[in-house]
């Protein structure tokens, strides 16, 4: 058209049509006008600005809010294995796996499952032994514990393996008083 860039197009303003005109305004990076709609060279219908070229599929940005949304449910670093920083875009159509989650890009916008990987339960070290049950006069026992805590099983993760209570036997002190009689002395 008359004034207009290689591939774009002279738009006259309808009430109600036209917005969102750029891959930043279907993202929600950039607001769209109040009336929805601005006079101007416009990319074709169907199409969105997006640095300098009119594309069908906007990406999507790997943004502060994504990152942290991730990380909130990772053990691992977030993106490390995907080579993405904060900044780059990811193509429409793409999807990338991070721990238990997984993110795809769908026309500028983030679609993902944020799931917590489950967490299988860890024994604690062995608590200390509890005295011997008896306190003099034979043979006790003493117990001593541990806790499925290091770490507790979580989102679906197995339950700890192996006792988590041990018993022995303690030899207790002669009860004062009870010496043994031996006839003849």
């Amino acid at each position: 058209e008359v004034g207009c860039p290689p591939g774009r197009l002279y738009r006259e303003c309808e009430r109600g049509e036209g917005c969102p005109f750029s891959c930043a305004q279907v993202s929600g990076r950039e607001g769209c006008y109040s009336e929805g709609c601005e006079e101007g060279c416009h990319c074709p219908l169907q199409t969105f600005q997006h640095n300098g070229a009119c594309v069908q599929e906007c990406p999507c940005l790997v943004d502060k809010e994504l990152l942290t949304s991730l990380q909130n449910v990772s053990v691992t670093p977030v993106l490390a294995h995907h080579n993405l920083t904060q900044g780059d875009e990811f193509q429409s159509g793409g999807t990338f796996t991070q721990d238990c989650s997984v993110c795809g890009c769908q026309h500028g916008l983030w679609n993902c499952s944020l799931e917590p990987c489950p967490v299988d339960g860890g024994l604690s070290t062995w608590g200390p032994w509890s005295p011997c049950s008896l306190s003099c006069g034979g043979l006790g026992l003493k117990t001593r514990n541990r806790a499925c805590s290091h770490p507790a099983p979580a989102y679906g993760g197995r339950d700890c393996l192996g006792p988590r209570q041990e018993s022995t036997y303690c030899q207790a002190m002669d009860c004062p008083g009870t010496e043994l009689y031996s006839p003849g002395m």
